[in-house]
C-alpha cells in the first residue's frame, strides 16, 4: 500500500488541513456517549442502590449533552469545512438538534411522574415534535444526496 492510500482518509477529509483535529473531537464525543450509556446507566444499578439514580441520570445527561453539543459548537465557531464539503454543516447541525431533542425527551420521560396527565401530555407532545424533526432530517438527507 502506498503512503498516498494510507493517508487518503486524512488528506481527502472534509476539513481544511489545519482543522484535522476536529475528527478526533468527534471520536472523543462518540466515546463519551458510549461511556455514559454503558457505565452511567441506572438500569445497571444494584436494586438497593436507588438513592443515587437521580444523580446518576443527571451526570449521564450532562455527559451526553456535552458530547453532543461540543462538536456542533466547534463546527459553528470555526467553519472548518473545505469549500466542496460545506453542504455537510447544516446536516451535522440538524443531527445535533435531533440528538439533543432525543436526550431531552429521555430526561423528561425519566423524571416525570407516571400518574400525572399533564406530564404525559408534555411527553406526548415532545414525542410528536421529535418525530417531526426526524422526518425533517430524513427529508433534508434525501435532498442532500
Amino acid at each position: 500500500m502506498s503512503s498516498y492510500e494510507a493517508w487518503k482518509s486524512w488528506t481527502h477529509a472534509e476539513y481544511v488541513p489545519e482543522y484535522f483535529w476536529i475528527r478526533a473531537v468527534f471520536y472523543a464525543a462518540i466515546t463519551a456517549l458510549a461511556f455514559a450509556n454503558t457505565f452511567l446507566s441506572p438500569d445497571y444499578l444494584i436494586d438497593g442502590a436507588q438513592d443515587g439514580v437521580g444523580a446518576l441520570q443527571t451526570l449521564r445527561f450532562c455527559v451526553c449533552a456535552a458530547a453532543l453539543l461540543s462538536p456542533a459548537l466547534i463546527l459553528l465557531a470555526l467553519m472548518p469545512h473545505k469549500k466542496t464539503s460545506r453542504w455537510k454543516l447544516p446536516l451535522r447541525l440538524l443531527f445535533s438538534i435531533v440528538s439533543i431533542g432525543m436526550l431531552a425527551l429521555n430526561a423528561v420521560a425519566w423524571g416525570a411522574p407516571r400518574d400525572d396527565a399533564t406530564w404525559l401530555a408534555v411527553i406526548t407532545f415532545l414525542s410528536y415534535a421529535l418525530l417531526l424533526l426526524c422526518w425533517g432530517l430524513l427529508a433534508t438527507l434525501a435532498g442532500a444526496v
